[in-house]
């Protein structure tokens, strides 16, 4: 088992789903996976790639998935408000209680 040959194909694997025209698919798909992602965990392996594994990842995919953080951060962050913001029930799913993104297609 290799640890640092895992964390550098997982962040080269992010950063090209970023790279990819629908990101923004991408980044709402991670944040809301409640059961896996976790803005203190990424921003931990965020420090962890400057500091300790800095050189096990290219300088360019190291950038790319700093910008990736601060995406999916600012995502989660929305997400937070929205959620804690009270809306009125006809805008919410009956089933879930979330927000409708799209109620009519």
């Amino acid at each position: 088992f290799n640890h640092k040959e895992l964390i550098s194909k997982i962040v080269t694997t992010y950063t090209h789903f970023f790279d990819l025209p629908n990101a923004d698919d991408f980044i709402t798909a991670v944040v809301e996976d409640e059961r896996s992602f976790s803005c203190k965990h990424l921003n931990e392996t965020l420090a962890l790639l400057k500091g300790k594994l800095h050189t096990t990842i290219p300088e360019t995919v190291l950038l790319r998935f700093e910008a990736l953080c601060w995406e999916f951060n600012f995502a989660a962050t929305i997400m937070n408000m929205e959620e804690q913001r009270e809306i009125p029930d006809q805008f919410c799913d009956p089933l879930s209680a979330r927000i409708f993104r799209c109620p009519v297609k």
